[in-house]
């Protein structure tokens, strides 16, 4: 339930308005249960949805899924953030060098990267 990482998803939403070029094209679902919680005022588009109790990732990333429209779709958990600036438009760009419509990436926290 977001009322236990509340304060992540604000890091998290503060890190895309920070690092986005493009918010009006970037949509975030967030699973929520609890009809109390408010989410931070943000330049993207949040959708709150509901996934039944006791759900695997797997599950909870399929009901997020659902709940998509975008062309592209990023997974990620309460726990990150973007740090990188312009994010959206390099992986817009990455996807439109691959003619299969797929890529797969990984997210990687700065304090690892090397050189």
């Amino acid at each position: 339930p977001l009322g236990q990482h509340a304060e992540q998803l604000e890091r998290f939403l503060q890190s895309l308005d920070a690092h986005t070029d493009h918010p009006e094209k970037v949509g975030v679902v967030v699973d929520e249960d609890d009809t109390e919680t408010t989410i931070p005022e943000t330049k993207v588009q949040v959708r709150i949805c509901k996934s039944p109790p006791h759900q695997t990732m797997a599950q909870l990333n399929g009901v997020g899924f659902s709940q998509t429209r975008g062309t592209y779709l990023m997974i990620g958990g309460d726990d990150i953030c973007i740090e990188t600036p312009g994010w959206d438009t390099i992986c817009k760009d990455t996807f439109a060098r691959h003619d299969d419509g797929a890529v797969l990436g990984n997210a990687e926290p700065a304090s690892t990267r090397s050189g």
